[in-house]
């Protein structure tokens, strides 16, 4: 692949992944909202978020990488010359999520983690058939969570903001 379609390919998973990551929040969201919780779909609902948030993760690293291999080889500067405008954007998004990556990455991790450990109290029950934690306590803890994970993907978009405004590229709002 040229650098023109790894640019496109790059952004596109990253467009799909967070696009998943944004669902997953919402079906949270929206069953935490219910009179009655139901654990089973709030295990699935994470079943499928954590793996999103693994996914992230990595697409972080894979953008790192290229981004680091077009500095040493080409320059950014130079690349960007290469590159028709709208791909030019696309790589400067591209390395503004490369430059966070590092600080965000251990974050989406952790909140990975502390899913999984949210979703393990779901279901457990004592041996006499009662769930161990209550609605509400699995509700404060899933809130402050899917709350958390929200913020740092919403920190991304704030990284991309700022690269492309320092790279001349205003937003229009």
């Amino acid at each position: 692949m040229d650098n023109k379609e790894i640019i496109e390919s790059l952004y596109q998973k990253i467009l799909d992944v967070r696009r998943k990551i944004y669902v997953g929040i919402e079906n949270t969201f929206r069953l935490l909202c219910e009179e009655h919780l139901n654990k089973s779909a709030v295990a699935r609902v994470l079943a499928h978020l954590k793996p999103d948030i693994s996914m992230l993760v990595e697409l972080l690293d894979s953008i790192k990488e290229y981004t680091n291999k077009v500095s040493a080889e080409v320059g950014y500067q130079e690349m960007l010359k290469q590159l028709p405008p709208v791909r030019a954007i696309i790589f400067t998004i591209l390395r503004a999520l490369a430059k966070s990556a590092r600080s965000l990455k251990y974050d989406l991790k952790q909140n990975a983690i502390n899913l999984g450990y949210v979703a393990d109290k779901l279901l457990r029950k004592y041996s006499f058939g009662d769930f161990v934690y209550s609605d509400d306590s699995i509700r404060v803890e899933l809130y402050r969570e899917v709350s958390s994970l929200l913020e740092r993907v919403k920190m991304l978009d704030v990284h991309v903001e700022r690269e492309l405004y320092r790279m001349g590229y205003a937003t229009i709002r």
